[in-house]
């Protein structure tokens, strides 16, 4: 089982929810308790930066200097974001219907800050390498 909490003053915290839950499984018993750190989640500052920054203003507008009018038209701030996670982060999934790995862009929304500056980091390299121009790094610092 898996619960979710805060650590207040050296005390576990739990719901009512929670403490229902554990006493109608374990009353009585000696339990196991494991306890991690939760990852952070990825900062705003660092998503605005990724998708005004080195989505919007650098790969969009080069993705449509180089298409041709038909193509476009397909180019926006969500295929270009799939595109670089497909290029940079990839990761492999099984498709549901074939039964087939396939390789697919990570889900940036579920990635952890440092996992996010890692993909900017490739993202400004090959921006670099493509064009022979530096993205210019987060002015949040």
């Amino acid at each position: 089982m898996e619960i979710k909490s805060k650590i207040v003053l050296g005390s576990i915290t739990l719901d009512q929810q929670q403490r229902e839950l554990l006493n109608q499984k374990f009353r009585d018993q000696q339990v196991l308790v494991t306890i991690e750190k939760l990852p952070l989640k990825r900062s705003e500052a660092l998503s605005r930066y990724y998708y005004g920054v080195v989505v919007s203003k650098y790969w969009l507008p080069l993705f449509k200097e180089l298409a041709d009018e038909k193509e476009k038209m397909l180019h926006n701030k969500e295929s270009t974001h799939y595109w670089l996670t497909k290029q940079y982060s990839p990761v492999q999934r099984k498709n549901p219907m074939t039964g087939e790995i396939e390789i697919v862009g990570s889900l940036q929304r579920k990635m952890t800050n440092d996992q996010l500056q890692d993909h900017i980091s490739k993202c400004v390299q090959g921006y670099l390498a493509e064009t022979g121009e530096m993205i210019p790094p987060p002015n949040y610092f």
